[in-house]
């Protein structure tokens, strides 16, 4: 019987390369295996090196807009809050919240506006505004700058004393910073008061507060005028116009607090 060598042939080599191909096509998984993992390496290092590195890092902080507050302070406050310990670090620019840190700038020091801008890819710029005194109150013989709205913005040092009109506490009132001290109502009756006074030749050195809510302007020569805060101010203002336009020269004082006499003397 006679063999059919060159089928074996055929059949062997359709085998062979039939073999080369699944060999090839395991080769080609392995080598995208492979590049798929480097791949995933490549961004974990990436997020790695973003995350945990020096490029991201903030360390560029600059603070404009302080006169009374020192920048060393602020900045020290900032770096405080920005290299607390954390799973993620705070001080990386991609984990920087902005209105976060402005407010808890705010909240700390006082101030009226706090803005923070982040400029890639590792400087922070705070811009702020300070509240401006009004007026100094006075409680429980401790000096304290009071802004327009009423609100407490720090205690006043020899240093920084000036010649701001002085309100004198004694219903035993709480000092809470940053919080209004004083009803919004109430601190704009002061500044109507202060406002028309400074329009006239008096100069009023202190607003004298009582528990009734009754307030005493005291000025330079120790005259007086009596104003309730639970009246009407601007009608207790013109009826002082009045009075002051007669020329009470030498008065000790005027009591505008009673809805229809003036009294003076």
């Amino acid at each position: 019987m006679r063999r059919d060598y060159s089928q074996n042939k055929r059949s062997n080599s359709l085998f062979r390369r039939r073999e080369r191909k699944i060999r090839a096509k395991s080769i080609k998984a392995k080598i995208k295996l492979v590049i798929f993992f480097i791949f995933i390496l490549t961004i974990i290092a990436g997020i790695f090196y973003f995350i945990f590195g020096s490029y991201l890092r903030v360390t560029k902080i600059k603070v404009n807009g302080n006169q009374e507050v020192k920048s060393p302070a602020i900045l020290s406050f900032i770096n405080d809050e920005l290299n607390q310990k954390s799973l993620i670090p705070k001080n990386n620019y991609l984990f920087i919240k902005e209105d976060d840190l402005s407010q808890k700038i705010k909240e700390h020091f006082y101030f009226e506006e706090v803005t923070s801008k982040k400029t890639f890819p590792n400087e922070l710029s705070i811009n702020l505004t300070e509240r401006s005194p009004k007026f100094i109150i006075v409680i429980d013989n401790k000096n304290y700058f009071l802004d327009k709205s009423g609100i407490i913005i720090r205690k006043v040092t020899e240093e920084n004393n000036n010649k701001l009109i002085h309100i004198t506490d004694i219903s035993n009132t709480e000092i809470l910073f940053n919080y209004p001290l004083i009803s919004t109502e109430e601190i704009n009756h002061f500044n109507a008061i202060t406002d028309y006074l400074l329009k006239t030749d008096y100069k009023v050195q202190t607003l004298e507060k009582n528990k009734f809510n009754d307030l005493t302007a005291i000025m330079e020569n120790n005259f007086k005028i009596y104003f309730n805060l639970n009246q009407d101010i601007q009608k207790q203002i013109n009826k002082l116009d009045s009075i002051l336009k007669e020329s009470k020269e030498n008065s000790e004082y005027i009591d505008v607090r009673f809805s229809n006499k003036v009294y003076y003397k």
